[in-house]
This record gives C-alpha cells, structure tokens and sequence, in this order.
C-alpha cells in the first residue's frame, strides 16, 4: 500500500468522528496532504536519529509532544459555519494543550435529532410523490373513459358511413365478381398504457383493469 492509499484510508476514518461531533472539515485531499506532511517529518527524524545534536533533539521533543495536539482538520470557517454553541465551545476545547472535552450525552442526542429530521424528509418526500403519482394516474383514467366513449361513438358513425359507402353496385351481370364489396378499414388503436403510467401504478399499488378500456 502506498503513503498516499494509507493516508486515505485513514483520513476517512477520521472524518467519521469529526462528522460525529458536527463539526465541518476541509476538502479530503487537503486533509491528506496535512497528514502525508506529519509523516515524512517523521520519516526525516527517522533518517537522522542517530545524531545527538542538541538541535536534533529538540525537533524530536517538538515532535512528539505535538502528537498529542488534536489533528486538525476543521474548515477554516468552521467556527462562523457552526450555528450550535456547545459545538463551537467544544473545538475550541479540544484545540487547547492537553485536548479536554469530549462527546457526551447531549452531542449524541443531537445526533438522534437529526437523524429522525432526516427520515422525516424521507417520508415527507415519499408522500409528495405518491400524491403526485396518484394525480398522473388519475389524469390517465379520465383520459381512459373519454377515449372509450368518443371511440364508441367514432365506430358507430364509422360503421353507418361504411354502409352507405361500400354497400355492392347494382349491376345488370349476372356475374358474381361484376358486384365487388369493399372491406371496411380498421381504425388504429392507440396504447395510453405507457411504461412510466404502469410504473406509477406499482408504486401506488393501484390495480386497473385492462379489458375495461380496452
């Protein structure tokens, strides 16, 4: 795995926790390279470790005690962009020496606040659609019984007109074939019943007899 992977990967750990708190983070691939930089300060110190210089050994002490600083990754608006104050009180905390504060009952009952704010968007934005749903399917039934009625009415002036129009001519032959009957023509039907009509159904569950309009 290279530096680069196992950064990512640790980064978006890390991220979780800060998501956690409600606190907003910079850009991932930033956050990666503050952590590639702590690496290869260490990969340097690691390269130089058997020196015994004063100088040296005042890098590593530096080193070591800002391990225990907190990692941070917050937005640099985090402070303005946060609108709770006990979230705000608590980066600031946790930006002192030593780290103090922690997540407690109350962080974790926000959490639940949110997340039940969140299923409630879901619901309510399944409801919009249903209704929605409900409407096109009603729009196409009432579109339904006109097309049968008007289609009704259409074939009996077709059948009439088609009487009159190709009834047999009267010939004085005596041959079958001098008296020609002409086929009435078929009127075309048109399918209503498209794929997003039948989508819409099942997502409602509406059930629709076919051979009522047909």
């Amino acid at each position: 795995m290279t530096v680069r992977e196992a950064s990512k990967l640790t980064i978006n750990v890390i991220m979780e926790f800060w998501k956690k708190a409600s606190i907003p983070t910079r850009a991932e691939q930033h956050c990666i390279q503050k952590l590639e930089s702590v690496f290869y300060e260490w990969k340097g110190l690691q390269k130089h470790k058997s020196r015994s210089g004063e100088a040296h050994k005042k890098q590593e002490h530096e080193f070591v005690s800002h391990l225990e600083d907190l990692f941070d990754i917050a937005h640099q608006d985090a402070l303005t962009i946060i609108s709770n104050p006990e979230d705000r009180a608590f980066l600031l905390r946790q930006r002192e020496k030593g780290r103090p504060g922690s997540i407690g009952v109350r962080d974790k009952v926000t959490e639940r606040k949110a997340r039940a704010a969140g299923e409630r968007k879901q619901a309510e934005a399944r409801r919009r659609q249903k209704s929605v749903d409900e409407m096109n399917i009603s729009a196409c039934l009432t579109t339904l019984e006109s097309s049968s009625g008007e289609d009704s009415d259409h074939d009996q002036e077709q059948i009439a007109m088609c009487d009159d129009e190709y009834k047999p001519v009267a010939s004085s032959s005596t041959d079958p074939a001098d008296c020609i009957t002409k086929p009435v023509p078929k009127k075309a039907k048109t399918d209503v019943l498209t794929t997003g009509l039948m989508a819409a159904l099942d997502r409602t569950q509406t059930s629709l007899s076919i051979s009522e309009y047909g």
